[in-house]
């Protein structure tokens, strides 16, 4: 455990942080996920569950009611992407993410997600199975229902400072 600069506590460098089952159960209550796309044997929340040694994004998500506490680092936007072109193939999915309003992820998937709920304080994800208090990060839902996305297609987005630019998503390029 390092210290930021700031002071605050940094957790170990990793992208398997496990979703409390108290938030997860809220949400499976309402969604009866039949899937969950990115966990370990050890973090898995559904009986079925896609691992790191498969290649979760070619996975077929078409048709599953998917939860989705995807690795936070520079895959994010891949993972979006997948959720939002498997919702228009009749996936429901619900991903626990960042909310991250100054990336072009945000505004090309998040956007056009039918619903967005904000979570209120940090969420205290796991450690290896125990509760983890360092989060400094907040966090939202993204959720993906089919017949039911914000926009048909990602917003075009402008800048209207002359060092800004928007960042080109790996894949953007394949999206319709």
């Amino acid at each position: 455990m390092t210290k930021t600069k700031d002071g605050g506590r940094k957790g170990p460098s990793r992208d398997d942080w496990e979703t409390p089952m108290v938030l997860f159960s809220k949400l499976d209550e309402e969604f009866h996920f039949t899937v969950d796309a990115a966990a370990t044997a050890a973090t898995a929340k559904c009986t079925r569950f896609w691992s790191p040694g498969v290649d979760r994004l070619k996975q077929k998500w078409d048709g599953e009611v998917v939860w989705c506490n995807p690795p936070y680092g520079d895959q994010l936007p891949r993972w979006m992407r997948k959720a939002f072109m498997s919702c228009k193939q009749g996936a429901t999915v619900v991903m626990l993410v960042p909310p991250r309003t100054d990336t072009a992820w945000w505004h090309y998937y998040a956007m056009s997600a039918s619903e967005i709920r904000f979570i209120v304080g940090r969420v205290s994800f796991l450690l290896d199975g125990q509760p983890w208090d360092g989060n400094r990060h907040p966090s939202c839902l993204v959720i993906f229902r089919p017949g039911r996305l914000s926009l048909e297609y990602p917003p075009v987005m402008l800048s209207y400072s002359p060092t800004c630019k928007w960042p080109a998503l790996p894949g953007l390029e394949a999206a319709p």
